[in-house]
């Protein structure tokens, strides 16, 4: 009796000097993702059907993207398109430059309305006329927000692991 790791006999993708596994249609999820067509036929391209040539030189528009969508959206970028027309990679690198504070010399990410904290960004507190950060319920720690230390007869702000700065230290050499 076959058990079902012999019934199951992994094909190498059709495309020529691409070493992956077939996933889809005789090729691999690279080469399915649209810079292949897969043929009116049941089996498998032949491997000389194909080249690497359609997925190592795209075609670039006049502005030096891609033109298809499903590939990363900077030119020369042979990745799958992931997050808005880009790759992981530029994602991380274009998102992080887009979230930097708009304050000159700042370092900062933003966090509404292109500030950080700093500067004005992130959700005011909710009392009237009170133009501070809110913290924890909506509202600065002035008018009652943030969680305070867990030590008792303690009014400070927490810092890390609950505690202020004060009792923090007096806990980890307790321990």
């Amino acid at each position: 009796m076959a058990t079902h790791d012999e019934d199951h006999v992994m094909q190498v993708c059709g495309v020529d000097a691409c070493a992956r596994f077939a996933k889809f249609e005789g090729v691999c999820l690279l080469h399915a993702g649209g810079a292949y067509q897969p043929p009116a036929r049941a089996s498998p391209p032949p491997r000389s059907a194909m080249s690497l040539d359609v997925i190592t030189s795209p075609t670039t528009s006049a502005s030096g993207r891609r033109s298809r969508s499903r590939w990363c959206a900077i030119a020369d970028c042979a990745q799958l398109a992931r997050i808005d027309g880009l790759c992981t990679r530029h994602n991380m690198q274009l998102s992080s430059q887009k979230r930097k504070c708009n304050v000159d010399d700042c370092t900062s990410y933003a966090r509404t309305r292109g500030l950080c904290t700093r500067h004005g960004g992130g959700k005011l507190c909710s009392v009237i006329g009170c133009k501070t950060v809110a913290q924890s319920g909506g509202v600065c720690r002035t008018h009652g927000g943030g969680s305070r230390c867990k030590h008792d007869n303690c009014n400070h702000f927490a810092r890390v692991g609950g505690f202020c700065g004060q009792h923090m230290t007096a806990t980890t050499k307790g321990v």
